[in-house]
């Protein structure tokens, strides 16, 4: 199963096959209700086999497109282990599958293009974050969102500081002492006895100093120059020492001052989310006054032909859409040609899905907001960049 980096969702972005099927479901992780983990996926299933029947296909071609998304129904083991949402691309050519922590709203495409819609708030709109969980003997790098914590596995990046310094027989003596393993819930990060990490001069704050300047220097560009807030979780001792090794703007001065390997991603992605809300709300509010200022100057739009048209020349800064909202229809933009339907027809794309990833592809911002939210009560807005 892929891990669904940036670089996975612009691959999604760009395939193109006859036909893709998109299905989007949530999830239950335990309980009796993860008994409906299989049903829905089969529903949703029988859905996208009656759609390819719409647009033509016959019984044995779908047999052979659904075959590997099939194999999943009874695949017990696998729905026993779920996220909050599961999100399943199939191709003649093609078959991801995403456990996610994002509740999706049920839906079955079958399209010309992945419907990706749902996907796009984990990694759009300037509302995610990067969480630097660092021990001395431990070091994860997230992407965060509202919805959860993904890990990036960093090419480079130092596993502990031994990777960095090599003790000689009498640094050996320094007596420290470890709890559980390394990635379980209750680990205890190296406690150390002896000089401590207090004095400036103490060759130990120097070893995690370069551990630290280390861990910087592997971080990604688009990681220390972005525009996402970085948090640091560890303990207290070590704030000060990371910050002296920090290179990135974007290092909040607020972290989170814990063990971070004593929580599990759900819980250590609870407490981060406590410290980044507020400053990503206040990022999406003033895209929101944006979009007032630059419709009363001619420089915004919420009708969906000139956005759709807009997006498709890349002139697109910020995309509002409302949550769950779908608008059927086919957009044809050599000839100029817009049809929208009250209900999906076969061959039908979601055009707020298209704008939204023509947005993306385009590098602008996208945000899903409620629909109390959306600017002039619409369900589609744009802020243009010319």
């Amino acid at each position: 199963m892929k891990v669904l980096s940036i670089d996975e969702l612009k691959d999604l972005i760009h395939y193109r096959a006859e036909p893709c099927i998109s299905l989007y479901a949530p999830m239950k992780r335990a309980g009796k209700e993860v008994r409906q983990n299989q049903i829905r996926y089969k529903n949703l299933l029988s859905n996208a086999e009656k759609s390819l029947k719409e647009i033509g296909f016959r019984s044995i071609q779908i047999k052979d497109i659904l075959a590997p998304a099939a194999k999943l129904i009874d695949n017990t083991p696998f729905w026993n282990n779920q996220g909050d949402g599961l999100a399943v691309f199939i191709s003649p050519e093609d078959f991801r599958v995403y456990r996610l922590p994002v509740a999706f709203n049920e839906l079955a495409v079958v399209a010309g293009r992945y419907h990706l819609k749902q996907l796009l708030p984990i990694f759009s709109g300037e509302q995610h974050y990067f969480v630097l969980a660092i021990g001395q003997k431990d070091i994860r790098v997230y992407r965060g969102s509202e919805f959860g914590l993904v890990q990036l596995e960093i090419e480079g990046m130092p596993e502990s500081i031994d990777d960095i310094t090599k003790y000689d027989d009498s640094e050996k003596q320094l007596q420290y002492h470890t709890g559980t393993s390394s990635g379980k819930k209750g680990r205890r990060d190296a406690v150390f006895h002896g000089q401590g990490i207090g004095g400036d001069d103490t060759r130990q704050k120097k070893d995690i100093l370069r551990y630290f300047r280390e861990i910087d220097n592997k971080l990604p560009g688009y990681i220390k120059h972005g525009n996402a807030p970085i948090v640091l979780a560890a303990v207290e001792s070590l704030h000060g020492i990371y910050k002296e090794a920090n290179s990135s703007p974007m290092l909040l001065d607020e972290g989170l001052r814990v063990n971070p390997f004593d929580f599990d991603d759900r819980e250590l992605h609870e407490r981060i989310w406590e410290i980044v809300s507020p400053i990503l709300d206040r990022k999406k509010d003033e895209e929101l006054e944006k979009y007032h200022e630059m419709k009363s100057k001619g420089k915004a739009s919420n009708k969906i032909e000139d956005i759709l048209t807009t997006a498709q020349a890349g002139g697109i800064d910020t995309l509002f859409f409302e949550e769950g909202y779908q608008r059927w229809g086919s957009y044809r933009p050599k000839e100029g040609k817009l049809d929208l339907h009250e209900k999906a027809k076969p061959g039908d794309d979601d055009l707020i899905d298209l704008a939204a990833v023509m947005t993306m592809e385009n590098h602008g911002s996208v945000f899903a907001l409620s629909a109390d939210k959306m600017p002039e009560s619409a369900n589609l807005a744009a802020v243009y960049r010319f």
